[in-house]
């Protein structure tokens, strides 16, 4: 990143974490691009998972990508920040409130086959599930449970398309103890069963290599 952006992403942040983006921006680089090294979290997984998996076209494709690409800063910038986790209102959304939401979804990703329920997380991250559900909700737009359902269906997709599992494998490794229910799921979030899906993808992928085996060189 061009160290212009991250002076100006970083504006309105104060205390030891600005000084410590000050000091790394001091540092000079050979290119005059700005590199910090992170941690592969769950949260960052997810995120890259959903930029690989883009579907939208043109202005949206751009908007979504873009959102993405500040959302992998954010958190980076988590891991770099000394005041993280201090015990702040979670509506406050401008000053890094996020943490036990955030904190939430990794510790659901981390395990789908086996997340905690709600009072369980709940009070892994410290706050009653009252709290957990509608803080949640204002930052994705969702319910813990419904972000959870999303997530292992667009994870169960990915693994479909990997085509080394069959739909029942998927079903439990995804977190459905039964494949009716997970086929019942996947066709009502995708608009086909998961087998239909898995042959039209592997159709359309041979398709697709077919052409590119007859382009003329």
């Amino acid at each position: 990143m061009k160290p212009w952006f991250i002076k100006r992403f970083s504006q309105g942040i104060a205390g030891e974490f600005a000084r410590k983006i000050e000091t790394m921006l001091a540092v000079q680089k050979q290119d005059g691009v700005f590199r910090c090294p992170v941690l592969i979290t769950p949260s960052i997984h997810v995120c890259i998972h959903e930029i690989l998996g883009c579907t939208y076209v043109d202005a949206r494709r751009h908007l979504f990508l873009g959102s993405k690409a500040l959302e992998l800063i954010m958190f980076s910038f988590d891991q770099l920040n000394p005041d993280k986790g201090q015990d702040i209102s979670c509506f406050d959304l401008e000053t890094g409130s996020r943490n036990f939401v955030h904190k939430a979804r990794d510790i659901m990703i981390s395990d789908i086959k086996n997340p905690p329920s709600l009072t369980e997380l709940s009070r892994m991250v410290g706050v009653n599930k009252t709290t957990l559900n509608q803080c949640f909700r204002k930052v994705y737009g969702v319910t813990v449970f419904n972000f959870l359902r999303t997530f292992r269906l667009e994870e169960s997709k990915r693994l479909l398309q990997a085509g080394n599992r069959s739909v029942m494998e998927v079903a439990f490794e995804v977190g459905y103890a039964q494949q009716k229910t997970f086929s019942k799921e996947f066709k009502k979030y995708f608009g086909d069963t998961p087998s239909t899906f898995t042959r039209n993808y592997r159709q359309d992928t041979g398709n697709k290599r077919a052409k590119r085996l007859r382009r003329p060189f």
